[in-house]
């Protein structure tokens, strides 16, 4: 029966009931013989397998898979790839999961494609991610400046290419590198002009 429903296009009514119970028969299923669509009866036991799991959210889900996430967490490349497959929308019970997981917040958001006010607090403890979820955004992420502020690199990384204009807080971590404050000094003297104009407006 599985065979069968594998290796042909179109539904196989008849046999779904027994596909439904091997995750990797109805994930082919899913794939091959429905043409890349849902297939609820086997999405337990795909939800079993965090391999599976991953692979029915990249490809046919494209949204949260709560019943596989306590699965999927256990194994960081699939938890990174789980997060990046959400296509704009949000896992609250993934958030709870990943809360003290910095590492894998960035992968979800670069999924959910928008804010996370939940998980803001713990990025905004680290430069690095503090940096990287600023730059997702594309905007400011003011609660974590004062961490971005104490790294001379990630300090002249966030003024030049998020504030896009000076960012005194950081300047004093700047200082300590003359590579790093030379190109932050080469870059205020190209924005002054801009930033005086404005506040003159």
């Amino acid at each position: 029966v599985l065979g069968r429903s594998i290796s042909s296009s179109g539904k196989f009514p008849e046999g779904e009931a027994a596909i439904a119970t091997d995750a990797t028969a109805s994930y082919n299923y899913a794939y091959f013989a429905l043409g890349i669509k849902r297939f609820p009866a086997g999405e337990s036991a795909i939800s079993e397998d965090p391999t599976l799991a991953v692979q029915y959210v990249e490809n046919i889900l494209h949204r949260p898979m709560p019943e596989a996430e306590s699965e999927i967490l256990e194994i960081e490349h699939l938890a990174k790839r789980y997060g990046e497959a959400l296509m704009g929308n949000t896992s609250p019970s993934w958030e709870q999961l990943i809360k003290d997981k910095t590492y894998l917040i960035i992968p979800y958001v670069r999924g959910v494609k928008k804010r996370v006010p939940a998980l803001e607090p713990k990025l905004a403890e680290d430069a690095h991610y503090a940096l990287e979820y600023a730059k997702l955004l594309d905007k400011r992420f003011p609660a974590g400046e004062p961490a971005i502020a104490k790294s001379s690199f990630y300090a002249l990384e966030y003024a030049t290419k998020i504030l896009k204009r000076p960012f005194p807080a950081g300047e004093e971590a700047m200082k300590f590198t003359p590579r790093v404050w030379k190109e932050y000094q080469d870059f205020i003297s190209t924005v002054a002009p801009v930033v005086n104009k404005d506040k003159r407006n």
